[in-house]
């Protein structure tokens, strides 16, 4: 059947809502607040971040003290076999090849008497182990194998080899000292102790094609791509990073780039030191990964909170009753949310808030954080109803126990400001918009990342009411000050750019906003991926300006693009994905032809 000529809907501005930000006792630490949909900032909770589909929202972390990560050797004792063996009948073909006796097994306390003795021949000896194990059986009778002996002194912190992490770390700092501190002496490294020769660091950056001229990074500068679910990796070195002032490049620093260059030798220093106290590197892992979400660096920060949960896990034994844990699990839930894997998201986040309102109580702070979080990836889903339940119960405990002021309780003013616009109340929306906003300045500054969702967000919903020039200048100085505080390519940049390219098209200024939209869906392939919901968004908008200017057979290749893409990654039911099937099924319309499905556009 012919479907009639529908109206275009109006492209939804990418909302930056904030997510819930971690618990840190490190309270000379700025508070942060989430961004949005690509990007966060680090506070209390977390707002999402301005206009664009519901699909593009980000979480805000918390930042909390970690338990311990070292990790705790057990042995076990074992049987062994009787030294007289009963005779057996001779064996008619080739005599069996004697087998070698396996070791015993020695525990802690095996070794105990003998440990200053051996670190004693070991270290400050420095004695060959093979030398070191003659000298104790004979001197004590004590038997152990080699890789017994190699294993004991690594459980004691005292072995010689360094690890590869800690290398990159030398590497690093020695290339840093040698070409860009010319002004200062060289350095000597010890790990564990043991002083580490420069022919040792040498070899390995040869053996590792370091050149000696050039600052070493583990990894690369850029963002690293979306990764799609399945197959996570977890290789914690990726969250290293070039120095700031590299060779040879001219690009611009990271936002917070040096606090995050500052924890990154903090963890690797503390890993390497017996004196540091094992609690700092969780709550410095914390705080690495909130630095990461803000810079829009989301598989990273998927890198350092599966490392921080992986630990508690082994730790507790048992997640749901330690706090810890439940906490990793939240932060995790958070990342995950930001890359739009919502599902995952949400099965975290409802794991972790069973657990914390048993453990902890309904109004921990915690436990109010994971609600916003979890409220948050109900709406990304299109579950409107349900987002504002969650919403206004948690805003109306944090103004009970944090008061009314405190940006823990603005996102959540925000967040639920953002649930309201989509749900079509506009008036109440911009209501709270305009309060949360004036609070945010009064508290956290105009240029603070928080402030700056505020005020993409209140620009978008005077777009909605068709108040396009204040909706314009508001989204303009948003994008100044983003670009300033953040950077050109910081994912809530981005936001801002697409966002002011909507309320060019809303008034008809089809040449600057196309231009704008292209620019921003190829910065948000580089920086999010070609499959992350904002990227998908910029396609969707994209093909609606061209669509605008009766271009249409461009507009129907993006917009099957675009569907295709958001079945994959949000499922067919998605409001963003019935939005594609919508759009396209209009495009095909203006030409004369119909899609063949039954399109229902909320």
């Amino acid at each position: 059947m012919d479907y009639p000529l529908l109206s275009l809907p109006d492209p939804a501005p990418a909302y930056l809502p904030q997510l819930e930000p971690l618990h840190t006792e490190h309270h000379n630490a700025p508070a942060q607040q989430l961004y949005g949909p690509y990007g966060i900032d680090q506070t209390l909770q977390t707002q999402l971040p301005d206009g664009q589909f519901a699909t593009t929202q980000n979480p805000a972390l918390q930042q909390f003290s970690l338990p311990t990560l070292h990790h705790s050797y057990t042995q076990h004792d074992a049987d062994f076999a009787s030294d007289s063996q009963p005779a057996s009948a001779a064996p008619m073909g080739p005599p069996d090849r004697p087998r070698k006796r396996k070791a015993p097994t020695l525990r802690a306390d095996n070794w105990e008497p003998y440990k200053k003795r051996i670190l004693d021949l070991h270290i400050t000896q420095n004695l060959p182990l093979p030398k070191v194990r003659q000298m104790i059986e004979e001197e004590y009778g004590f038997k152990a194998e080699l890789r017994q002996y190699r294993s004991r002194i690594s459980q004691w912190g005292k072995d010689k080899n360094v690890k590869p992490q800690e290398m990159e770390a030398i590497v690093r700092k020695r290339q840093k000292r040698k070409l860009v501190e010319t002004n200062k002496g060289p350095l000597v490294f010890e790990v564990r102790g043991s002083q580490i020769e420069p022919q040792k660091i040498e070899r390995w950056m040869k053996r590792h094609d370091v050149a000696d001229s050039f600052l070493y990074a583990p990894s690369p500068v850029a963002p690293l791509a979306h990764r799609s679910l399945g197959d996570p990796q977890f290789d914690f070195n990726a969250v290293s990073s070039t120095f700031e002032n590299e060779i040879g490049v001219d690009a611009q620093p990271r936002y917070r780039e040096e606090e995050e260059k500052r924890l990154q030798d903090q963890i690797l220093e503390a890993e390497m030191s017996l004196e540091s106290s094992t609690l700092d590197i969780p709550g410095m892992l914390y705080r690495l990964g909130s630095v990461l979400i803000d810079q829009g660096r989301y598989r990273a920060a998927e890198d350092v909170a599966r490392k921080l949960v992986e630990s508690h896990e082994s730790q507790s034994g048992s997640g749901d009753g330690d706090a810890e844990t439940l906490k990793s699990w939240g932060f995790l839930g958070r990342v995950l949310y930001c890359q739009g894997l919502y599902v995952k998201a949400e099965r975290l986040l409802r794991r972790a808030l069973k657990g914390e309102k048993k453990v902890l109580g309904p109004k921990h702070p915690n436990t109010l954080t994971s609600m916003g979080n979890l409220a948050l990836v109900l709406d990304s889903q299109g579950r409107y109803e349900e987002a504002e339940e969650i919403h206004r119960e948690t805003l109306a405990l944090r103004k009970k126990v944090l008061g009314p002021e405190h940006p823990g309780t603005l996102i959540s003013m925000g967040n639920l400001a953002i649930v309201l616009d989509r749900q079509g109340r506009y008036e109440e929306a911009e209501e709270i918009h305009r309060e949360t906003l004036a609070l945010r300045k009064k508290v956290l500054g105009p240029e603070h990342p928080g402030t700056l969702i505020s005020m993409g967000n209140l620009a978008i919903v005077l777009d909605r009411q068709g108040r396009y020039e204040e909706a314009e200048e508001i989204h303009r100085e948003t994008l100044a000050l983003r670009k300033k505080v953040l950077g050109p390519e910081h994912p809530n940049t981005l936001t801002s750019m697409g966002n002011l390219a909507l309320v060019l098209d809303s008034q008809g200024r089809y040449e600057e906003a196309e231009e704008i939209h292209r620019e921003t869906l190829a910065l948000r392939k580089k920086v999010l991926g070609p499959e992350h919901p904002g990227t998908l968004t910029s396609m969707g908008d994209l093909a609606l300006v061209l669509d605008s200017q009766g271009r249409y057979e461009e507009a129907e290749e993006i917009h099957r693009e675009t569907l295709a893409l958001r079945k994959k990654v949000l499922g067919p039911e998605h409001p963003d994905t019935l939005i594609s099937m919508g759009n396209l099924a209009i495009v095909l319309d203006r030409q004369g032809r119909c899609l063949g499905l039954n399109i229902r556009i909320r």
